[in-house]
Parts: structure tokens; C-alpha cells; sequence
């Protein structure tokens, strides 16, 4: 028999954990709305200030304002596009970066990437031959920590709905090129995808599709990676109407316009939009107005969400081309609430919680239905044609 002091005692005075709720996915349809939070390049820091392998300081200002963000607004998931703690084969670093996640992860699903620091290392099956860059863990730590829904082991590709969202996330780290095992997926996911259940559709991996960057360098340089994604994935996501690409890797925020190699498609403004701001640091006065778009008529929008908390990427181009319309080289994160009808972006500065910048779709109600009955015609279509030949 348990005494009344034994009964009030906490769960981990019995070798136990701490109790913590967790709340399932909302139910998958245009008629769900939904709250996200969205990362990439974090990192880990040490509250105390001690001396570690590698620190992160200003993801300790993300961390919190992504648990204050779910806590007190009820944000219900949190996606983490790559580098996700910087170990580079110092386990302790793992553990410090699972002790920093944990009040998040333990109560909302947390869904990740491979970027560059988790997975490269010569000779171990990534796509770049001579990258260093994970300390020699090849993925491994990150694979067992991180349990993502994979078709199998080292194909770090998956797909799930949330809300009316689908969401794509891929690995920029493995083969990616026209006829490999993850394009084929990718684009076979793309063309089952049902809009008329989930109307918006965002694709996420590590190195970014449009980077604002003045690496060049031949191998894994920002610009030429960026190439080989576009020549392998952009006619397929403006085929198939992606609405969003989150990406890191460059330690920064960007945002294209709605683009198609490298040209700025004509928005269909639903109010009227700022003006083109580039080039600011945290820009904390004002800035968060944001762009308003009628995303059934657009064209792909591109994100660059880096600055979750590694030291920022100034190798920004000094005259960025016309495609960008916002680059902030300050440290934060990315909210996303979504309905049926509109989706919104927020990146949040680290600094005060101030919106740095902002974009909001909309689609009319019945966008998704209507979608789905062309694709069918289409293909109808192409059925027809195809026997007419044979004939």
C-alpha cells in the first residue's frame, strides 16, 4: 500500500518521466485550419555558457520563441529543413540539442530533413564526393533520433498531409537528378496528390532551388546545386502548382516572387502590395506588412529559412536580382496558418517577435475540386490521343 506522501509524489521520483501531453494530426480537408512553425539551420547552445565543441547561441532565442509560439498560440507542428544540431560526430552535441527540442518535440509532431552537417562524408553514398561536412556520422545519428516515415533506410524522402496542407519533404544530400530513385518518387507523389482535399502543397528539403549567394564554386556551391535542382524538380512543381518551397542551408531569410527560370510571374494582387524591401538586418519598424497573392493563378514561391540559429550567411549578392523580394540577415523562424482559402507566412525576428516579413495566398473555395476536374480532362485527353494513334 502507497502511502499518501508516496501518492503525491512526481513521476520521476519513481524512475519515471515527466508527464507530457500530445495532441494528434487535425483531421486532413480544406475545412481544417491549421498553425506551423518552421525552421532550418538551428543548432544547439549551452544555457550555462559552458565551452562546447560547437555552440549556437541564438538558437536558444529560436527555441524559445518557438515554445512560446506553441504554448500560448497553439502552434501544432514544427518542421526542421536540415542541419539540425551540429553535432558533427560529438554525440554530446546531440544530447544538448534533444535536451533543447525536447518541451517542443514532446508535444508537437516534429518533422525533419537531412542537411549537409547530418549527412556527407566521402564515399558514404550522398551526392557530393567530397564533402566533409557531418563529422562522419553519414546520417546515422540523425536517421535514429529522427524516425521520419522513409520508404527504407538512407532514403530520407517522405510525404504526409496536414490540415489542407501536403507537405513534400526530400533530401538535397542524396541523388536527385532525372531517373534516380528519389526523383521518380518525388514526382509520382506530386502527380497522386488530391488538391481538392489538400489544396495547398509545400515541398521542403535542405540547399535551396533560388539562392541569393555568391557561392559559386563547382561541386556543392550554392549556385550550382541550386541549378541542378531547377533543371531536376521546377518544370515538375509549376506543372504540378506547388505553392511553396522551404529550404536553408544559407544562413538567411529570402523570398522570391512567384518565379519560373529566374522570371517573376505577373502576381494577381488581392490588395495592394509593399514595396520591395532587400538587404535588412532584423528591420523590426514595420516591415511585416507583406505581400497578398491570388496563388490559383501563380506561380511557385521560394523560402530560405537558414537563420534559425547558426552564424548568418553574408555572402549575400550586394544587387540581388529582381526575383527577390525580401532578404533579412537576422536570426528567426517562419509561422504558417493555413485554411482551406488562405495560406500566410510570418518570418519572426529572434530579437523582439517582430514580423520581419510576410506573404498571404488565397484561392477561391472551390479551387482544389476544380483542379483535380482539369487534371482529369486532361489526362481523359491524352488517353484519347494516344488510342487515336495506335489506330
Amino acid at each position: 500500500m502507497r502511502s499518501a506522501g508516496a501518492a503525491a509524489a512526481a513521476p520521476q521520483d519513481w524512475g519515471f518521466s515527466p508527464e507530457a501531453s500530445f495532441h494528434a494530426a487535425p483531421p486532413v480537408g480544406p475545412e481544417t485550419s491549421v498553425k506551423i512553425l518552421a525552421i532550418a539551420d538551428m543548432g544547439q547552445g549551452e544555457l550555462d555558457g559552458s565551452m562546447e565543441q560547437a555552440e549556437m547561441h541564438m538558437s536558444l532565442q529560436t527555441t524559445a520563441g518557438l515554445l512560446k509560439d506553441m504554448r500560448k498560440d497553439s502552434y501544432q507542428l514544427l518542421i526542421h529543413n536540415g542541419d539540425i544540431s551540429y553535432a558533427r560526430g560529438y554525440v554530446t552535441q546531440w544530447d544538448n540539442f534533444m535536451h533543447q527540442i525536447e518541451p517542443i518535440a514532446s508535444h508537437i509532431p516534429y518533422m525533419t530533413t537531412p542537411g549537409n552537417h547530418e549527412r556527407d562524408w566521402p564515399n558514404s553514398g550522398d551526392r557530393f564526393e567530397a564533402a566533409y561536412d557531418s563529422g562522419g556520422e553519414c546520417g546515422i545519428p540523425f536517421e535514429l533520433r529522427m524516425r521520419m516515415p522513409l520508404p527504407g533506410r538512407d532514403e530520407p524522402w517522405y510525404s504526409f498531409n496536414y490540415g489542407p496542407i501536403h507537405f513534400i519533404q526530400y533530401s538535397t544530400e542524396h541523388a536527385f537528378h532525372r531517373g534516380s530513385e528519389q526523383h521518380s518518387w518525388l514526382l509520382e507523389d506530386l502527380a497522386t496528390v488530391d488538391r481538392s482535399l489538400t489544396p495547398w502543397l509545400i515541398v521542403g528539403g535542405h540547399r535551396p532551388i533560388y539562392i541569393s549567394s555568391t557561392n559559386t564554386m563547382s561541386g556543392d556551391g550554392d549556385q550550382p546545386v541550386a541549378a541542378a535542382l531547377r533543371e531536376a524538380f521546377e518544370a515538375a512543381f509549376v506543372e504540378y502548382k506547388v505553392d511553396l518551397t522551404l529550404h536553408g542551408h544559407h544562413h538567411s531569410y529570402q523570398r522570391t516572387c512567384p518565379v519560373i527560370d529566374y522570371r517573376c510571374q505577373k502576381p494577381t494582387p488581392s490588395t495592394t502590395t509593399t514595396s520591395r524591401k532587400l538587404l535588412d538586418d532584423n528591420s523590426s519598424s514595420g516591415s511585416g506588412s507583406g505581400v497578398v497573392l491570388d496563388a490559383s493563378k501563380s506561380a511557385p514561391i521560394h523560402l530560405v529559412i537558414g537563420n534559425g540559429g547558426f552564424e548568418l550567411s553574408l555572402n549575400v549578392d550586394m544587387q540581388p536580382a529582381d526575383i527577390w523580394q525580401s532578404i533579412k540577415l537576422w536570426w528567426g523562424y517562419l509561422r504558417i496558418q493555413a485554411t482551406g482559402t488562405e495560406l500566410k507566412t510570418q518570418m519572426i525576428s529572434d530579437s523582439d517577435g517582430s514580423v520581419m516579413d510576410s506573404l498571404t495566398l488565397r484561392k477561391p473555395k472551390e479551387w482544389g475540386t476544380q483542379y483535380m476536374a482539369a487534371r482529369k480532362t486532361a489526362a481523359a485527353v491524352v488517353q484519347l490521343q494516344e488510342v487515336l494513334v495506335e489506330v
